[in-house]
């Protein structure tokens, strides 16, 4: 919600995807928790996988959970379903729907995002930023993408001039 609100994006449509492969990786995860070597612990996590994908979380949590019994007292099976639960009734597991609006079903275009927006621009050899300026930075490196630079900078002469301080600091949001 606050990213929404700081992004400006109310009214317009959100669908919060949990990375598949995340969620599969908390499968294999709980199964291992529960002792079971890889022989044992591959044909069921291959089940449960394809029931996530299919949106059978709860089918997947039940399962889980049915399993776990056997160490009720073990934390780490625990954690795992939980995790998987919370996601699931967050409506963030439900990936047939999400493949019908052509949404993405991992976190790819992100991270790769990530590594050629931010590590590739402000990360070079010999580069230092202080976390305050590599954040101006990308404010700025924004608006000038978004072709809204010419835009900002009006505004802020706007700004200027009606305030007429000259000793402000911009803080990014």
């Amino acid at each position: 919600p606050t990213i929404v609100r700081l992004a400006k994006l109310e009214g317009v449509p959100i669908h919060e995807v949990l990375d598949c492969c995340h969620a599969a990786h908390h499968i294999s995860l709980a199964l291992a928790a529960l002792g079971q070597n890889e022989r044992e612990r591959m044909p069921l996590y291959r089940e449960h996988r394809t029931l996530l994908r299919n949106g059978q979380w709860r089918r997947v949590v039940e399962e889980l959970t049915g399993l776990a019994e056997i160490d009720a007292e073990n934390e780490d099976v625990r954690t795992e379903i939980a995790y998987l639960r919370k996601h699931g009734e967050a409506g963030r597991l439900q990936y047939p729907t999400f493949r019908k609006l052509g949404l993405p079903l991992g976190s790819g275009a992100i991270e790769s995002g990530i590594r050629r927006v931010i590590n590739l621009r402000l990360k070079n050899n010999g580069m230092f930023w202080r976390e305050q300026h590599a954040e101006e930075m990308l404010q700025v490196r924004a608006q000038v993408i978004s072709k809204r630079w010419d835009e900002r900078v009006e505004a802020m002469r706007q700004h200027l001039r009606h305030d007429g301080r000259i000793d402000w600091e911009w803080e990014p949001q």
